[in-house]
């Protein structure tokens, strides 16, 4: 169920977010089934970009969490299950969309993926954030002595698994624009420690 909210969430976000950042235009999106619709509503309502996108944002999660919701209830009407065992062995999953949803769904993914995640600027930056956390990684595991000091003292001697596992645990914990202050820092010699 978890994944299902977050599959409604992300998709949700990043049609926001592509749209933002103009890694693709509104009239991109009026082809896609349902979605496209939900565009035009939001087109019709307001001529201003962010409101566009906050309209179509909105009408998109109504439109899923509306239609899952029915769906679900339409399965649980279906299965009339007695008991919680009712519901593990049931044929299929009881929580999901209708079929016209789930492939507006689909669709939306798969624009998502080939206009968003693969477009070449998204792939720059994910190329940059790679080598940003491999190159901090790869520096505090050898020199964990360049960590604050309260990581130092649990990081131990370089190399060891000790010293790895905290190195993880602190770049996993940086936020982006904290990476790469600490990425200037640490291998620009322009840039003050």
């Amino acid at each position: 169920m978890a994944a299902f909210a977050d599959d409604i969430a992300y998709n949700t976000h990043d049609l926001d977010d592509g749209l933002r950042a103009r890694l693709f235009e509104y009239e991109e999106i009026l082809d896609l089934p349902v979605i496209g619709g939900l565009m035009r509503r939001a087109l019709d309502l307001t001529p201003a970009r962010n409101r566009v996108r906050h309209e179509l944002s909105r009408a998109v999660i109504n439109t899923l969490i509306h239609d899952a919701l029915t769906e679900s209830r339409r399965r649980l009407a279906a299965l009339n299950p007695q008991s919680a065992e009712d519901i593990r062995n049931a044929p299929g999953p009881v929580i999901g969309f209708s079929d016209e949803i789930r492939a507006a769904n689909q669709a939306l993914k798969r624009f998502l993926f080939a206009r968003m995640y693969r477009h070449w600027r998204v792939n720059r930056q994910t190329h940059k954030a790679e080598h940003v956390t491999k190159t901090l990684a790869t520096l505090l595991l050898t020199q964990p002595g360049l960590l604050p000091d309260d990581w130092r003292d649990r990081a131990g001697k370089p190399g060891t698994a000790q010293a790895a596992e905290v190195v993880r645990d602190y770049v996993a914990g940086m936020t982006d624009r904290y990476a790469l202050d600490e990425f200037s820092r640490l291998t620009d010699p322009a840039v003050p420690a």
